[in-house]
């Protein structure tokens, strides 16, 4: 089938519900849930050497821009306003609840939160993302039996294209409903911390429109993925409005169910799609990573920056669910559907 399918994972009402203990205590945010925000007590994201994430309004490739506009957005339902005409939803971001403000220069952090996860499309109805994102169970089969899907579908939406604006450079605060899906069903996942697994495979209420789904490695891509190979990631680092990471690439894995990268990520992005910079297919799904902030004594007041990995320092990288883990299940139920044909990739 030329789109796969993903379905959701994640929204996270509470957002950046974490402490001031949980951060000290090297403690990252890169998860993101249900409706409950993530919190900061999930390891994830750091800058390694220099910042590489843009704007996807400062995107000239038309590529990834094609990529940034199947990237969603996993929000509470609750935070979503349908007009009185519904043709828009009015969108309400979360203050912040961080115990400490950041530093002077931290970028980004003016702008507002909203996204508690983030996933990708693989199909015209179905989003992959982080099965923690949603909180699902380990060891939960949604396939054979695990009801926590009937609690949470209710709860999260789906918002694409929230990102800056070209003209204002701002948040748009009101987004047309054409952006806008809601959780039909729970379809697939599984979720083990020794095993490396991490994905979810969720339904949207309706079929997309305007839109590309990603491309799926329908055949294994192990050769390809060496130490060194470029990569780009797309998310919503600490909730904010869509960004492209270009520069990152891969680094060595213990695990043959995960991938790791030196990509600039931060909760909010958990879930979001790696890519492979020379081929643009889809490879992984952001799980988890490295502290994201340090706290700063230095200043006036105690405030919060962002943790730089450089070649003096000890970081281990950002860890990726392999896409290619979920292949099975994607192609049983997404590839094989009636008027679906196989896209190659990978």
């Amino acid at each position: 089938m030329a789109h796969y399918f993903a379905y959701y994972t994640a929204v996270r009402s509470s957002f950046f519900r974490h402490t001031a203990t949980a951060l000290l205590l090297g403690q990252s945010l890169v998860a993101c849930s249900p409706v409950p925000r993530p919190s900061y007590n999930d390891r994830s994201a750091v800058i390694y050497g220099e910042d590489g994430r843009i704007e996807v309004i400062d995107e000239t490739d038309p590529l990834w821009l094609e990529k940034a506009r199947a990237t969603v957005a996993l929000v509470a339902r609750s935070q979503l306003t349908p007009s009185s005409d519904g043709h828009s939803f009015q969108i309400q971001t979360h203050p912040s609840t961080l115990p400490y403000p950041f530093c002077p220069g931290e970028r980004f952090t003016a702008q507002p939160e909203v996204a508690a996860c983030t996933g990708v499309l693989v199909a015209p109805d179905l989003i992959l993302t982080a099965a923690h994102c949603l909180h699902l169970p380990p060891g939960c089969n949604p396939e054979t039996g695990c009801d926590y899907a009937a609690q949470v579908c209710p709860s999260v939406s789906f918002l694409f294209d929230w990102r800056l604006d070209a003209e204002t450079r701002t948040a748009p605060t009101q987004i047309d409903s054409h952006s806008v899906y809601q959780c039909r069903k729970i379809l697939a996942g599984a979720r083990d911390p020794v095993q490396k697994l991490d994905w979810l495979l969720v339904q949207l209420d309706r079929e997309t429109t305007g839109r590309t789904p990603v491309t799926l490695p329908l055949f294994p891509t192990s050769k390809e993925l060496v130490v060194g190979r470029p990569v780009v990631q797309i998310g919503h680092p600490l909730g904010r409005p869509l960004k492209i990471l270009h520069g990152a690439e891969l680094l060595p894995s213990q695990h043959a169910h995960q991938l790791v990268a030196n990509t600039d990520t931060f909760v909010g992005s958990s879930g979001g799609p790696l890519f492979d910079a020379q081929t643009g297919v889809l490879i992984g799904l952001l799980s988890t990573g490295e502290r994201d902030f340090e706290l700063d004594f230095a200043q006036e007041s105690r405030c919060l920056r962002s943790r730089v990995c450089t070649a003096e320092t000890s970081c281990l990288g950002e860890r990726y669910s392999r896409v290619e883990q979920a292949m099975d299940t994607i192609i049983r139920l997404v590839l094989l559907r009636p008027g679906d044909s196989p896209q190659p990739g990978g």
